[in-house]
């Protein structure tokens, strides 16, 4: 779907459900809504940038939506355990040889596997699934889910929102890049935002 459409629907929903409509949003990216957690984020910020929405409230209300997200992501996993691959709308979604995947990365870093998911396209969503398929203590999930959220939420919002002259672009880069995302990438970014706060800053300091 273009990022336009996508926009404009978002602003649409924002008139009638203020910021309940980002929650909503975030939350249906769990039922496989045709673009990434990543690009969503990015557009958000893009939003705040315009001045549709305020950061605070929307930081708090994206925090909560990725996080209802990743739960529901989880309890598909724990529910349906090995038939969710015999079901045959959810394999529209949940393909095995990507579950096989999500086993692999959890296989080999067990609980660091959720952390490091959450900056990586293309395994999150599989990881997650495991992670509940393999009985993994739920509220051992959301804390370290929480953690990595709490790095990845604020970092993709003001990633949109300082690049939001160049949003489709940048949400294009993300998106073909896929694995190639990782914390490194997601660190240099992080770096990038602060160096354009106190630049911002500092331009302040040297007007007054």
């Amino acid at each position: 779907m273009p990022l336009e459409s996508v926009i404009h629907i978002l602003l649409i929903a924002l008139s009638h459900f203020s910021y309940l409509a980002i929650f909503i949003f975030l939350l249906l990216l769990s039922l496989g809504l045709a673009i990434s957690e990543d690009v969503a984020l990015l557009i958000i910020g893009y939003l705040v940038a315009k001045g549709y929405i305020a950061m605070v409230p929307t930081l708090a209300v994206a925090l909560a939506g990725i996080g209802a997200s990743d739960a529901i992501t989880y309890l598909i996993g724990y529910l349906l355990g090995g038939s969710l691959l015999r079901n045959k709308w959810l394999l529209k979604i949940v393909k095995p040889h990507r579950v096989e995947k999500g086993e692999r990365w959890f296989a080999r870093w067990g609980e660091k596997a959720i952390f490091v998911a959450r900056f990586i396209i293309g395994v999150r969503f599989q990881v997650f699934v495991t992670a509940g398929m393999m009985r993994m203590k739920f509220l051992r999930f959301l804390l370290v889910d929480s953690l990595a959220a709490l790095l990845f939420v604020p970092l993709m919002i003001l990633l949109g929102y300082f690049c939001s002259k160049d949003l489709e672009i940048v949400a294009k880069w993300i998106s073909s890049s896929s694995q190639r995302i990782s914390i490194v990438v997601a660190v240099s970014f992080f770096v990038f935002v602060i160096y354009k706060l106190l630049t911002k800053k500092m331009k302040k300091v040297a007007k007054t």
